[in-house]
């Protein structure tokens, strides 16, 4: 009876040790999700526990300041509490970033250790090395991605974290070795950005960590707690669940060591420890990188435990954490490959569009609508503008509408020359559109060459335009696309205005509610002066004479009145006619050249045309479009006239090419009374003082040179067009 009893006293005595213990792990479990204190991963309804995160904290020991972990890991350590041990009695230690923290590991040693608090490379959730991957199975696996491409390592409902790959490609190698520079977290209304600064030499002594707060550089303490804290807004003591219910959240960038390296804390979301190392001497003869001398590739390492991700995340990392997740890398090799760059490449640095990504900036429009918040998110959105030139995505993104036009061809040419990543909005058409872009076209699963890209949009969809700039993030819109051919507007009148006049208040009004704070071209014309007399400067009265002409004039006002009423910095580039080889056939100049050229050939006798004495200031597109870059180049936004400051009619245009191949244009012109306007424009003659003295622009093509360069081309097209007319594969007298 007495041994029963006593095992009966024991039996109720570890009930209660456990009934104890699961209350203090409960209670602790609960002020875990509540108040962002635990490091550990609280579980909130329809989130998941990422496999990394295996404990989570009680309240530390009266006694002796230690704190305790309760382990969730299956296994040896199951429901067991460790203490830290009495050399580091905490995982943060206050005000002295040298002591070393306490870390604990509820795998099967169940034990807590004195380390640094820098990543590990070893453990759960890191990035390191050319990148070497750890994911939330334990798995490791290797993911280059590309030189100079952005992917999203972990995309989830609240959040998402994008990289940027910096990299060499050594001569005779077939894949760039790369490493991550950048890292951004993007989240309601914010962007975190934590880079590494390009070095040009190593130095221990200096400090190559960046962080960024929604566009502007956070300057990080070296002193006290060495800490930069953000509330978003001030909590005032709110629980952790209701302060993520309404997006309110504390953000922390701590120091854990004099320099490089650092914690990072989004409260509900993420932590991060950062640090940022170069590649030494001995690692390039060791892997053979053979880097090239000025440039030491500082990169990041890094390791992440997440809070609150959700069974549907994504991302390279990200999808690693989901339930029931296989691992396609192979086991047992040296450097198993996960691969899937497709999925996770990113149009920019701070894009939130990838094939998988599922983490939408609208996620939280709707969820602040949702709350009674949503007139704030004009306000946020304004906050959120990132930075001009981020480190480790140093490529500026530039958008252009109507990149298959002359212009947009130009333009992208001269983007590219500058280093930029280009992004071109085409109309959908059943036959191609792209030819003026052939030479410069690279197919995107090229991604370390393919700096210019396509998509589908129009300036009559509003949505497909808010999509775009959303996605993108570009530093820089150019709107050139328009219904642009005078004529034609006086049959299509309301197609014209709303392409050319509604269609840049829809792009404007994109630009404005984009998270980045993009600058703003608007193409003008010098036919909104109309019948203003010459010469034509940035005050003279427009006049327009034509419903194109008048949609540019809207344009040209909404521009003005989005730089006036909310900041945007939008330029309005005034630009007279503006010719070159790749103008459109029925434009009045083109038309002319080719013309000539089968005249010429004797592929056609007749030319019909109208107004004669109509005067224009021409000048060679592919200087215009430098203009253009150089008015969003400088400090405070304004509105330029475009111009030679020369006017030639259309009969001195038809007598310098005709004259250009020996022939006499009388001879082949005919006045046809079709082609005048229902109201002419007379004379356009620009004055460009305005530009040439701020920007530093002039013309670099004169007219007689222009001329001739559109002869040029056309003779040569004439003769391709002759030989397949001669072989009877074309009728070349389709007109007189």
């Amino acid at each position: 009876m007495a041994s029963r009893g006593l095992t009966f006293s024991i039996a109720i005595a570890v009930a209660v040790v456990t009934v104890m213990i699961s209350m203090e792990a409960t209670a602790a479990q609960r002020n875990n999700n509540n108040n962002g204190r635990g490091r550990g991963n609280g579980r909130g309804k329809g989130f998941l526990d990422p496999a990394s995160t295996h404990y989570i904290v009680l309240d530390p020991r009266s006694a002796t300041g230690q704190e305790r972990f309760f382990c969730l890991a299956r296994g040896r350590c199951h429901y067991q509490i460790i203490d830290c041990p009495a050399q580091c009695p905490q995982r943060k230690p206050r005000r002295n970033r040298r002591v070393k923290g306490c870390f604990a590991d509820c795998s099967s040693r169940c034990e807590t250790t004195c380390r640094r608090r820098l990543p590990n490379c070893r453990g759960y959730g890191s990035v390191c090395y050319d990148p070497r991957f750890v994911g939330g199975d334990g798995q490791m696996f290797y993911f280059h991605g590309a030189k100079g491409g952005n992917f999203s390592l972990v995309s989830d409902e609240q959040f998402q974290i994008n990289a940027h790959f910096i990299g060499w490609r050594p001569e005779g190698r077939s894949r760039d070795f790369t490493w991550v520079q950048s890292l951004a977290v993007i989240f309601d209304s914010h962007v975190l950005v934590v880079a590494a600064k390009p070095v040009a030499k190593w130095d221990d002594r200096l400090d190559a960590l960046a962080v960024l707060w929604d566009g502007e550089e956070v300057d990080l303490p070296a002193d006290g707690d060495a800490e930069w804290r953000r509330a978003l807004p001030e909590s005032n003591g709110e629980e952790i669940d209701e302060i993520i219910e309404v997006g309110q959240r504390e953000v922390v960038v701590e120091r854990t060591a004099d320099r490089n390296s650092a914690k990072v804390t989004v409260s509900g979301l993420v932590e991060m420890d950062v640090k940022v190392v170069p590649i030494t001497a001995e690692e390039d003869r060791a892997h053979n990188y053979l880097l090239p001398p000025g440039d030491a590739f500082a990169h990041l390492e890094m390791q992440f435990q997440f809070k609150r991700l959700t069974e549907k995340v994504e991302g390279v990392l990200g999808q690693t954490y989901r339930p029931g997740y296989v691992s396609p890398v192979k086991k047992g090799v040296a450097m198993p490959m996960m691969g899937g760059e497709d999925k996770y490449q990113l149009p920019s640095f701070l894009s939130t569009t990838c094939a998988k990504c599922i983490y939408h900036l609208e996620n939280m429009a709707s969820h602040e609508s949702n709350n009674g918040a949503n007139e704030n998110k004009e306000k946020a959105h304004a906050a959120s503008a990132v930075p001009r030139s981020i480190p480790g995505d140093q490529r500026k993104v530039a958008l252009i509408t109507g990149i298959t036009g002359q212009d947009g061809s130009y333009l992208t040419e001269f983007l590219l020359g500058k280093g930029y990543e280009v992004h071109g909005l085409i109309r959908r058409s059943s036959n191609f559109n792209t030819s003026r872009l052939d030479h410069l076209y690279v197919d995107p699963h090229n991604a370390a060459k393919a700096r210019m890209k396509l998509h589908y949009a129009d300036l009559s969809d509003a949505s497909s335009l808010r999509r775009w700039v959303d996605a993108l993030l570009p530093d820089e819109v150019y709107n050139l696309a328009a219904q642009s051919h005078v004529a034609v507007s006086f049959e299509i009148p309301d197609y014209t205005a709303d392409v050319v006049a509604t269609g840049a208040l829809r792009l404007l009004e994109a630009v404005r509610c984009s998270p980045k704070a993009a600058r703003y071209y608007q193409a003008g014309s010098s036919e909104m002066f109309g019948s203003t007399p010459p010469p034509q400067s940035e005050t003279s009265p427009f006049h327009p004479r034509s419903p194109y002409a008048a949609a540019k004039v809207a344009a040209h006002w909404y521009t003005v009145n989005y730089r006036e009423a909310y900041g945007v910095f939008a330029c309005n580039g005034i630009l007279f006619n503006h010719e070159s080889p790749r103008r459109g056939e029925n434009f009045v100049t083109r038309k002319i050249t080719r013309a000539v050229g089968r005249i010429r050939l004797g592929l056609q006798t007749k030319i019909f045309l109208g107004n004669l004495s109509a005067a224009r200031d021409w000048g060679f597109a592919g200087d215009y479009v430098e203009a253009m870059w150089m008015m969003l180049q400088q400090e405070e936004a304004g509105d330029y006239v475009v111009a030679t400051e020369e006017s030639h009619t259309v009969e001195e245009f038809l007598q310098a090419a005709f004259g250009y191949v020996g022939l006499d244009w009388k001879e082949h012109v005919v006045i046809d009374p079709r082609y005048f306007r229902p109201a002419e424009v007379d004379s356009l003659k620009g004055d460009s003082s305005k530009a040439r003295k701020a920007l530093g622009w002039k013309p670099k093509v004169g007219f007689p040179e222009l001329v001739k360069m559109m002869v040029d081309q056309d003779v040569e097209i004439a003769k391709r067009e002759k030989v397949l007319a001669d072989a009877g594969y074309i009728d070349a007298h389709q007109q007189p």
